[in-house]
């Protein structure tokens, strides 16, 4: 996997935003993802 850092200075990451929804107070990450990651890394990095 390519870190998120190396991926945005080439310009191949992508922003990403996950929200837990259903419950009191909507909790929200925002993170870059390598364009290169696969949904089974995406899986496991959320």
């Amino acid at each position: 996997m390519t870190d998120a850092r190396t991926a945005l200075e080439i310009g191949s990451a992508l922003p990403l935003k996950a929200m837990l929804l259903g419950i009191s107070s909507i909790i929200w990450r925002r993170v870059l993802v390598p364009e290169s990651m696969s949904p089974y890394e995406l899986h496991g990095l959320l």
